[in-house]
C-alpha cells in the first residue's frame, strides 16, 4: 500500500513505505485553503522538472485581493493554491522564508 502525501504540504510522509500525491490536500491544509489563497513556497533554481517544482517547506495563506495582485492581469488560479518562488515571496514580504531549501 503507497502512502499518500498531501500535494500543499507535502506532509504525512512515511520514508519505509512507497508514496505517492494524494489527490485531495490534507485536513490542515483544507482548512488553510478555507481561510484565503495558499502559496506554496518553490525554490525555481533547484526546479529540475516544472509540473513538480523544487520545494522550499513554505505554505502561506494570503487574502484574496494578495493573490489578484499577484496575478494580475490575468486572474488567480481558481483552484486557491499556486506554487511561488522564494524570492518573489520576499518581495511580498512574506514570512519565515527557508532560504537554506
Amino acid at each position: 500500500m503507497k502512502n499518500k502525501i498531501c500535494p500543499i504540504c507535502a506532509k504525512n510522509a512515511d520514508s519505509s513505505k512507497s508514496v505517492e500525491w494524494a489527490k485531495k490536500p490534507c485536513d490542515d491544509c483544507t482548512e488553510l485553503m478555507s481561510k484565503g489563497f495558499v502559496l506554496i513556497g518553490a525554490v525555481e533554481q533547484k526546479t529540475v522538472d516544472v509540473t513538480n517544482p523544487y520545494r522550499s517547506g513554505n505554505v502561506w495563506c494570503v487574502d484574496q485581493s494578495v493573490a489578484d495582485d499577484l496575478f494580475a492581469p490575468n486572474p488567480a488560479p481558481p483552484s486557491g493554491v499556486s506554487f511561488i518562488d522564494i524570492n518573489v515571496a520576499k518581495e511580498l514580504d512574506l514570512p519565515n522564508i527557508n532560504f537554506d531549501a
